[in-house]
């Protein structure tokens, strides 16, 4: 009986050794950095810091996928973290995209997209009772102006925020703006260096009506990228973020967000 458990185990660890082996380097690495991110976060929230200066690491992974013209879909899901420790949180974002037109050679004509998606949003929360919020969404994504080595894009979103939370739910609408851009490296396409990019944006958000938990106000963003082939690419980021936590309170925190992000277009 032994044997045949040792026959077995040998058997299984030996497929579990060639499925490791066929796995793309890129993405290994991918995963390597998103464990030492985490790791290194772990001693980052043992140290204590002022009540209105906290720290995040945000790991978030987006794939996309086009199955028509016009027609695209793609999801984003990851999770943050914060320091001092007060909660983390996990998220998942399915939506649905149709584009005008797909691309255009004159910087003077935008290419307009329509966003439609919803999102989950769960906290686990160390000290109160954890959150989970459903968020659908409504959006347009204008790209204009676009040249060579930089492209503009002016994304405007309307969010319908469920909250539950002490055996209660709560609704409340907030709108979004986001102005973003990415700036190419300036070198031949040969040279490895092309490969860089910097993205950046400022996001602005408004709160329509009273929402209960996690009211951002502002988000200013630099970045830096790297597009490993045409379908995968990574971009980390530190931005800055003004916070508050409730509606009702008018105390505000200004956090660090540390960011890695991971793009994969499927098609």
């Amino acid at each position: 009986m032994i044997s045949t458990y040792k026959l077995q185990t040998e058997k299984w660890f030996g497929v579990g050794a060639k499925v490791l082996m066929k796995l793309n380097r890129k993405i290994s690495l991918i995963v390597a950095i998103s464990i030492f991110i985490l790791s290194y976060s772990a001693g980052l929230f043992a140290q204590p810091e002022d009540e209105d200066i906290n720290y995040q690491v945000w790991i978030d992974y987006n794939v996309r996928y086009d199955f028509a013209n016009n027609f695209g879909v793609y999801a984003d899901m990851g999770g943050r973290i914060i320091s001092p420790y007060l909660w983390t949180r996990y998220f998942i974002r399915p939506t649905v995209s149709y584009t005008l037109s797909q691309s255009s050679r004159s910087w003077k004509t935008p290419i307009v997209a329509f966003h439609l998606g919803s999102g989950v949003f769960y906290t686990d929360n160390v000290d109160n009772q954890n959150h989970l919020e459903l968020r659908p969404f409504q959006g347009v994504n204008v790209h204009w102006p676009n040249f060579r080595k930089l492209r503009i894009n002016h994304y405007v979103r309307l969010e319908e925020r469920f909250e539950f939370m002490y055996n209660t739910w709560s609704l409340s609408i907030r709108a979004r703006y986001m102005l973003a851009g990415t700036l190419r490296w300036p070198s031949k396409s040969t040279n490895r260096m092309s490969n860089l990019f910097f993205p950046f944006h400022t996001e602005f958000f408004w709160d329509l009506n009273q929402g209960s938990q996690f009211n951002d106000l502002i988000r200013i963003t630099p970045g830096l990228g790297y597009e490993i082939n045409a379908d995968l690419r990574l971009e980390f980021s530190v931005s800055y973020h003004r916070f508050r936590i409730t509606t009702e309170e008018s105390f505000e925190t200004n956090d660090m967000v540390f960011r890695l992000r991971v793009f994969h277009d499927i098609l």
